[in-house]
């Protein structure tokens, strides 16, 4: 009898349970609650999910019995799964830029990203250029010499200015007899986006779709973006994400003679989020709704098969606090976006939320890809959440949500109208919020950063990364940029020796303003400032805390722990006295340590005694402040105005940013009376 026949038979010895029964179990277990609003895990990415699911969820699932690499690509475009790192190359000079990149690809990068976003001026001075300087010809191919374009892809974060980095391409194609079909190369040109991230049109809306119609299907390049990752920065929840990249996508698709054309050049770049299972459903959906999308456009679901996905890990929740943590936060992502099947993924090091990042940290993050696919062998099944009853009801939820979200903006009459209506604003905006007043509660936990403090957190050197950026570079070059023959005539400019400052005019025209804009921004970023301004206005000696509980008290032990990981919060090293200790222990104690705070952890008559004790101790002269913890918020003689005098009062499920808001204008109000004295 083989083990199959064994395993079977003692399956077979159970009776099955039916989802009814179950349900009828655990509304018993729960006294008659609705599990699904008593357990149900709200995410605050704009759905819920439940604590389980059953095969009976396969019934409304229609795409279960597609393959990998078939529509609608729900599991991948390819029969094996498969990724290509990207890595981002951060340095300025092209030439510095060329040694990073040949340093990668040296170490196992399939595609070299580099950011290089022209903006015009209106002075004299014609304008800037962000990132790696790339404004010529002969900086481009500084910039990738001795790099093969038919083994290393190419990806360009070059915005508006992307018609010129097409241009500077074919030339280079043409020069080195590179056949332009070998070679695999992405523009994140999304003047959606543009309009989302500025609050105006980049172009006078005619000339804008004739430059679309410029890059749309007439190389063999990805060069029409929707560019998720920028909402998914602003606070967009991961169905938010996702609905409004559709509906970028569609955009191209209604606005082109031709959405054949459109749908071969469309790429979409979306976030890998912290949501591990939430993640892996989102880049399925992603597959699956633009099959429906080409569809309706009558280019049938298997056009579908072309869209690239490109994934970045989450510079939202990225922390300058602890930040070794974002190597945890990055793995984790970035097996999302594998599971999910991305196709490229770009790993950003863990210290970018610092600085720009180093050798170390680049060949760390590196080093994710090739742990993943090698050790791990994640490479080795097509697609490994098939069958799993949660990660196939999430995709499913998820898809269903973010389809709505899709159509709520076509409703708008499509994305450029909801942008101008403030429909994506006001719902963005509403997210961040969200996400914002989790984390204040430390209900969206951040490691580090509002839970679980390091032992002695330190003040971060800087709490930005600054892209470097320097003045556009005008030529004697007087070959013109016609409006209709755009991409050829800048071809001409550059082969003759001009700059992208030559061509500026013709590729960027900001409108005038007529929306406000959407803002980036990082989830830990208030926490961290809060944190160094306290710190700031703290001398060195002085950044502690001393606890203080009664002996065998259960809830002063839970109030201490409290006190003790906010308190690490606000980066103070935390020294705790035995429990029971007398006042006049407390009193030497506080002498000789000399902390910030002395934080009471006591039932309320002990914390009375000893408030009374440390206010008679200090009457007259500057001391500690004094702060009560508690499981709860205190309601005592405390809290009254003859009582002892409390400068804080802290407890489980308080903001915790307002609390250190309130501590730092403390500490402002003190400075100020004591140099007025």
């Amino acid at each position: 009898m083989d083990s199959f026949e064994t395993n079977t038979r003692l399956f077979n010895e159970f009776e099955p349970v039916s989802s009814d029964e179950l349900e009828r179990i655990i509304r018993r277990d729960l006294k008659g609650a609705d599990y699904r609003e008593e357990l149900a895990w709200d995410t605050t990415e704009g759905f819920s999910a439940l604590p389980f699911y059953r095969k009976d969820i396969w019934r409304q699932i229609s795409y279960l019995d597609s393959k990998p690499g078939e529509p609608p690509y729900v599991r991948g475009r390819q029969s094996k799964m498969s990724w290509k790192p990207a890595e981002l190359v951060t340095a300025s000079d092209p030439a510095d830029a060329n040694k990073a990149a040949l340093e990668a690809v040296k170490m196992g990068s399939g595609i070299i990203h580099a950011r290089c976003i022209a903006t015009p001026d209106a002075g004299m001075l014609g304008g800037d250029m962000s990132g790696t300087q790339i404004q010529t010809q002969e900086d481009f191919r500084v910039f990738l010499s001795n790099i093969d374009l038919t083994i290393t892809g190419l990806m360009l974060e070059s915005g508006m200015t992307s018609p010129a980095m097409v241009a500077m391409l074919l030339n280079l194609a043409e020069e080195e007899g590179i056949r332009l079909s070998q070679v695999q190369a992405f523009f994140l040109f999304d003047p959606w986006t543009y309009m989302a991230e500025k609050g105006r049109l980049p172009l006078p809306e005619k000339l804008l779709w004739r430059r679309i119609r410029d890059l749309s299907g007439q190389y063999p390049f990805k060069t029409l973006s929707a560019d998720g990752l920028f909402y998914h920065r602003c606070g967009a929840g991961l169905v938010q994400e996702l609905g409004i990249a559709l509906a970028i996508g569609s955009e191209y698709l209604a606005g082109t003679e031709d959405p054949a054309h459109a749908a071969r050049s469309f790429w979409m770049q979306l976030s890998a989020g912290s949501l591990y299972f939430p993640e892996i459903a989102k880049f399925r959906a992603a597959r699956l709704l633009w099959s429906r999308i080409a569809d309706a456009y009558g280019l049938g679901a298997d056009a579908a098969e072309g869209l690239h996905i490109h994934a970045v890990t989450s510079p939202y929740n990225m922390t300058a606090s602890e930040s070794w943590n974002n190597m945890l936060r990055a793995t984790t992502a970035s097996m999302s976006a594998i599971f999910g099947g991305a196709d490229s993924l770009a790993i950003l090091p863990f210290d970018s939320a610092v600085t720009r990042p180093g050798t170390f940290s680049s060949r760390i993050a590196r080093n994710v890809h090739h742990i993943l696919e090698h050790e791990s062998h994640l490479g080795k099944v097509a697609d490994p959440a098939a069958g799993s009853y949660y990660v196939e009801a999430l995709t499913d939820q998820i898809a269903k949500s973010a389809w709505q979200e899709f159509q709520m903006i076509e409703k708008q009459g499509g994305f450029q109208k909801a942008l101008e209506g403030r429909m994506i604003q006001f719902s963005v905006n509403k997210s961040a919020r969200n996400k914002e007043n989790a984390a204040d509660r430390g209900t969206l936990s951040l490691i580090g950063v509002n839970c679980y403090p390091g032992p002695a957190a330190e003040k971060p050197e800087a709490l930005y990364r600054e892209n470097p950026v320097d003045s556009l570079k005008i030529s004697d070059n007087t070959k013109p940029v016609t409006r209709e023959n755009c991409i050829p005539d800048i071809q001409e400019v550059f082969r003759s020796g001009g700059t992208v400052g030559d061509t500026i005019d013709a590729l960027l025209d900001p409108q005038k303003q007529v929306i406000t804009p959407l803002e980036p921004r990082r989830l830990a970023l208030p926490f961290e400032e809060l944190r160094t301004a306290i710190l700031e206005m703290v001398p060195e000696e002085r950044r502690k805390a001393l606890l203080v509980r009664s002996d065998g008290d259960a809830e002063s032990g839970k109030a201490a722990d409290f006190a003790r990981s906010f308190l690490g919060l606000a980066g103070l090293e935390v020294i705790s006295r035995p429990a029971g200790s007398r006042p006049e222990e407390v009193r030497e104690e506080t002498e000789k340590v000399n902390p910030l705070f002395v934080v009471l952890c006591s039932s309320d008559p002990v914390n009375e005694q000893l408030a009374r004790s440390f206010h008679d101790t200090y009457a007259g002269r500057p001391g500690p402040l004094l702060a009560v913890a508690g499981p709860d918020e205190p309601h005592t003689e405390l809290n009254e105005t003859d009582g002892p005098s409390v400068d804080f009062f802290f407890h489980e499920g308080m903001n915790i940013r307002d609390a250190l808001l309130h501590i730092l204008n403390h500490l402002k109000k003190r400075d100020q009376e004591h140099e007025q004295t």
